[in-house]
């Protein structure tokens, strides 16, 4: 979870487009970068919609000609009828001629006649029309996330569809549009037309965006990229090279506050009632991008932004190229009169709450390596991104707070949902298996978050800090721009020219990717945590684990609904 942040053009690794403009539709030169995307859009904060023109370039790469030309439409994603669908194509023409545009679920199919030959300029216009999900204030606050989440603990085998649109959302005086442009499929990364029970399905490759953003008077807008010099009272420009994701998020009455972390502009945007979270989550961002940058190389982009966005129950947080979205529901202070309203069993474990948007604020900023800068299959290997991106947020915490911190973090983040996962009724699964398999979000965390952040503890362990980080710097420097694989990963952390260590690593990956030792790795359910009736009266954290405290929350909304105890299954 996190605010979310615009990050502009930085320091961008070898073999991306460095410089932020984009050329003219017209000029055809050496330079003109490989994928190119050139979007003039209006957003309507009161209507919820966004319409416009993008114009896509690029050089045409297939061996054989090219008898398809496949986008995928993010904010359909999962859509079954055609009236779940928030994105439609209204016009599309394929250097000059118009073609016939074909939309099946997620994607949108162009058919070129003739076909387009290897090595052809290709330029791409499209007309697009949105609708972003209204959310009410009962759908954002703090009550319905945790609800939705303690829902899935006690259905952690259920499978649950994942509505399209989790990133495409309006409500209050916010919106957050979540890659809401027709963006090319990236080889092995088209949306197709099933339906969405967990993970991310955002595959892309890194290219160039110009972004001209019209908003009425009084509406501010932020979005990936740098912002650049506006021709208007009413436009937003923004520009950057190397992004992978985009997103745009417009608001009324929200401030900003800003801060600098090694060389990269970090502002947060937040509703007033909510400063002392936004401080808090732009300190926490603060310390960890200057952590990621020393550790990693440097950050992707130079401006990071994170917004206080209208994200529904399920949906935390999210991160795009240069943008951090957390829900606003997790600014909420707990202690103070904005949670006198909300239920006892939230009330009574505020630590478990207080610290959410801080580590999201690190979690997301992760992303900004590991997902943006390094890209990553994420239905067939997600644990790439959320496994290294989890752990290095607790790295981050440990060097700005100490060992206890990080410690505390990995029981709270990582084991503790396990546990909860096991203790009511999920079973033990391999890290290593598609996304969408899992049958919920919370099932998903538990195995592929879990697994993927507690093996990069087992490496690091084994490796020693310093070659553990210089395995990681030398994947951010040697796949920057690229989509990598499990072996690259693996190749960067142990090299084959120490056959011993590479041994030991691959039986690290092995043990908690591909097999089933949960139990004994992360520890057991305590079912006792779910059965015993005095847990759900405690009001003090007493000395239990962190896993107990989690326990004691989903207890306690038991008995207030009623169940005097929880099923052990």
């Amino acid at each position: 979870m996190a605010c979310a942040a615009a990050i502009a053009l930085a320091t961008v690794a070898a073999g991306l487009p460095v410089g932020g403009a984009i050329r003219d539709t017209r000029e055809k030169t050496a330079q003109t970068p490989p994928l190119a995307y050139d979007v003039d859009v209006a957003v309507d904060l009161d209507a919820g919609v966004w319409s416009g023109r993008e114009t896509v370039r690029y050089v045409q790469r297939s061996r054989m000609p090219a008898r398809e030309v496949v986008f995928n439409l993010y904010p359909n994603a999962g859509s079954v009828r055609v009236g779940e669908r928030l994105l439609e194509i209204t016009a599309a023409s394929l250097n000059g001629v118009s073609v016939q545009a074909n939309t099946r679920g997620g994607e949108l199919r162009l058919e070129p006649d003739p076909p387009i030959m290897p090595g052809a300029n290709v330029e791409i216009v499209l007309e697009f029309r949105g609708r972003a999900v209204r959310l009410t204030a009962e759908e954002m606050d703090l009550s319905a996330h945790v609800n939705d989440q303690v829902s899935m603990i006690l259905n952690s085998t259920e499978r649950r569809r994942v509505m399209p649109g989790k990133t495409t959302t309006v409500g209050g005086d916010a919106m957050l549009l979540g890659n809401p442009f027709p963006m090319l499929a990236a080889r092995g990364g088209r949306v197709g037309g099933e339906q969405r029970r967990a993970g991310d399905v955002v595959m892309a490759d890194a290219a160039a965006w110009r972004i001209r953003v019209e908003a009425p008077t009084g509406v501010e807008v932020v979005a990936s990229g740098n912002r650049s010099a506006s021709p208007g009272p009413k436009v937003t420009v923004f520009e950057g090279a190397g992004l992978r994701t985009v997103a745009v998020f417009a608001s009324r009455g929200h401030l900003s506050s800003q801060a600098t972390a090694a060389g990269a502009r970090l502002a947060c945007i937040y509703a007033p009632k909510h400063a002392l979270a936004a401080r808090r989550a732009l300190e926490a961002m603060r310390g960890a991008v200057e952590f990621y940058t020393e550790t990693f190389g440097p950050a992707p982009f130079r401006e990071l932004t994170l917004v206080e966005a209208p994200l529904a129950p399920g949906t935390s947080s999210a991160a795009f190229s240069g943008l951090i979205a957390v829900a606003s529901a997790y600014s909420t202070d707990i202690r103070g009169e904005e949670g006198k309203d909300l239920p006892g069993y939230i009330r009574d474990t505020p630590e478990l709450m207080e610290g959410e948007i801080e580590f999201a604020a690190m979690h997301e900023a992760a992303k900004q390596w590991w997902g943006e800068l390094v890209g990553s299959d994420p239905q067939r290997s997600a644990y790439l991104e959320e496994g290294t991106a989890t752990y290095s947020a607790v790295m981050a915490l440990e060097a700005l707070r100490g060992k206890e911190a990080a410690a505390k973090a990995i029981e709270q983040r990582l084991r503790a949902p396990y546990r909860v996962y096991r203790m009511f009724g999920g079973q033990d699964e391999t890290a290593h298996r598609r996304a969408n398999d899992f049958p919920n979000w919370f099932a998903y965390q538990a195995i592929v978050e879990t697994k993927g952040g507690l093996l990069m503890g087992a490496v690091r362990e084994r490796l020693g800090h310093e070659r553990f980080v210089e395995g990681l710097r030398r994947f951010a420097e040697g796949h920057a721009g690229k989509i990598a694989r499990p072996e690259d990963l693996l190749d960067a952390l142990a090299p084959k020219s120490d056959p011993v260590m590479r041994k030991d690593v691959e039986k690290l990956f092995e043990r908690w990717l591909r097999q089933r030792f949960g139990d004994a790795d992360i520890g057991a359910p305590e079912y006792a945590v779910g059965a015993t009736k005095d847990v759900a009266k405690k009001k003090e954290r007493g000395p239990g684990s962190p896993f107990e405290w989690f326990g004691r929350l989903i207890v306690r909304k038991l008995v207030q609904v009623g169940k005097a105890t929880a099923k052990p299954f």
